[in-house]
């Protein structure tokens, strides 16, 4: 690959947060409230449920996570799920990283919990240069049998990245295969490989449900990305809902709200996290996306191609295929430059998906809905709690900047513990770190803490409260980054 100027990512503030974790959303209310446990598929006069079989989602992530089957496991065996078939191309050796790691743990635990039969490939990328990371792309891409690459990361854009987008591809003589990335969490803007029209560009939302899964409102997510390209046209796909000549990066979404977010077991992190971003939304639409590639496999069709078919397929689909998210940060009724078309009514979308009208006529396998499956009770997420007037290490960002970033939330949002959180490698004193404010408080400046930094915030006396207390606190950008 030719190398590339080196670019600056904007700064940006990132907003970090800890919190008890009392309640998360589990698999089965997620499912739920999207309808992906409600799709079936008939063949033969046999009614198959439709969970990903036969297809593998690719998963792209930086570094290595030693502990990756140990968690999936985990998070299988405390929701009741079956286990999954994980493979690693661990192009990063030794390296490791507990960001990452944790951003594996989500992507993993998530993308099995869409779909349970769907196998689940992830690469490991050597580092987070753009040449490292669509390296791993391309190992994902030239695996047989993957149909979904999923992203959760992303950049500033830049000048030269539609020389990149083609890599967003199927390869010759490869199965049809659907790319996916996260929108990001730092409020408005185009991200990139988001803003390739090339890739399904995902965002966040607001969601409540009740106990049971049902779906009870739905807002904008004011951290989701998401906006006009600089440098991309607008695609064929985007004419009816978009004028303006430039790529809107943002075609669907799904839940991101950390305040609305899921449970995840992850080693670096400390154990069980509540973790939302869009780093959870986009592992769950590539579960979406296999679900629909099953159901073409039972009609004698091959996986959607995301460039030609899946993003066409998108727009073109009936009413009723989406939740038309009307409210919170940016939304607007119909499509917006905040949730897109929306999130999925998964029975009806993947019905749509199966059909696929922009490659002519076929024969629609059935979808219905099926006797509500039971499912287990989960064991309540332990909490930890430290006592009034201790301090709390709170987790910071990397002090090294990638090129990439991961979207996940959890960089920033975990238990109360009295250890930090996130150890991540810290070889020398941040790069224009400014001192960390908290609400109601004055300014704290980041300390060393093992291989990692730390803010230490006193604890307020309502700390052993029985609900969740957050902790909010800005962090001045690291200073600038490159693309590689």
């Amino acid at each position: 690959m030719t190398r590339r100027s080196r670019l600056a990512t904007r700064p940006r503030l990132e907003s970090l947060e800890v919190r008890m974790v009392l309640s998360a959303l589990t698999p089965a209310q997620l499912d739920s409230a999207y309808g992906l446990n409600g799709v079936n598929f008939k063949a033969n006069g046999t009614t198959i449920k439709g969970d990903g079989t036969g297809q593998t989602i690719a998963i792209i992530d930086v570094d290595h996570d030693p502990n990756l089957a140990g968690e999936l496991a985990t998070f299988d065996g405390r929701y009741g799920l079956p286990a999954a078939q994980l493979s690693v191309s661990n192009l990063a050796g030794s390296t490791t990283d507990p960001g990452w790691s944790t951003e594996e743990a989500l992507d993993v635990e998530w993308a099995h919990a869409a779909a349970l039969g769907a196998k689940i490939l992830v690469v490991e990328a050597q580092s987070t240069s753009v040449t490292d990371l669509l390296a791993a792309v391309n190992v994902a891409k030239a695996t047989p049998g993957v149909s979904v690459v999923s992203m959760s990361w992303g950049t500033s854009e830049f000048s030269a990245q539609t020389s990149y987008d083609s890599i967003f591809t199927t390869p010759a003589g490869h199965t049809g295969i659907t790319f996916l990335a996260s929108t990001g969490d730092s409020g408005p803007g185009a991200e990139w490989p988001a803003s390739s029209p090339n890739v399904v560009a995902v965002g966040g939302t607001s969601l409540n449900t009740s106990a049971a899964g049902t779906r009870l409102g739905e807002s904008a997510w004011a951290g989701t990305g998401g906006g006009l390209s600089r440098y991309e046209a607008t695609p064929s796909f985007q004419a009816a809902v978009n004028t303006t000549g430039r790529r809107d990066a943002v075609d669907v979404a799904l839940n991101a709200d950390p305040n609305t977010g899921v449970s995840v077991y992850s080693v670096a992190g400390g154990g069980w996290l509540q973790v939302g971003g869009t780093s959870l939304s986009a592992p769950v639409w590539a579960g979406l996306i296999a679900i629909a590639d099953e159901g073409r496999a039972l009609s004698g069709k091959g996986p959607l191609d995301g460039a030609t078919q899946t993003l066409a397929d998108l727009y073109a689909a009936p009413s009723g295929s989406f939740n038309d998210i009307t409210t919170g940060s940016r939304a607007a009724p119909g499509y917006d430059s905040s949730t897109g078309l929306g999130t999925p009514n998964a029975t009806t979308l993947v019905a749509a998906l199966v059909a696929d009208p922009n490659v002519g006529a076929a024969n629609p396998i059935l979808i219905s809905t099926p006797t509500p499956i039971l499912t287990p009770t989960p064991t309540p997420i332990p909490t930890k709690t430290p006592p009034s007037g201790t301090t709390t290490p709170i987790k910071t960002a990397p002090t090294s900047p990638p090129s990439r970033h991961p979207f996940g939330r959890w960089r920033g949002f975990g238990h109360l513990t009295s250890t930090p959180l996130d150890s991540s490698s810290a070889p020398s004193a941040p790069k224009n770190a400014g001192p960390v404010a908290t609400k109601g408080s004055t300014p704290h400046t980041p300390v060393r803490a093992g291989n990692g930094w730390a803010v230490n915030i006193p604890l307020t006396s309502n700390a052993n409260s029985a609900t969740h207390r957050s902790v909010e606190v800005v962090l001045k950008s690291w200073g600038q980054s490159a693309l590689n």
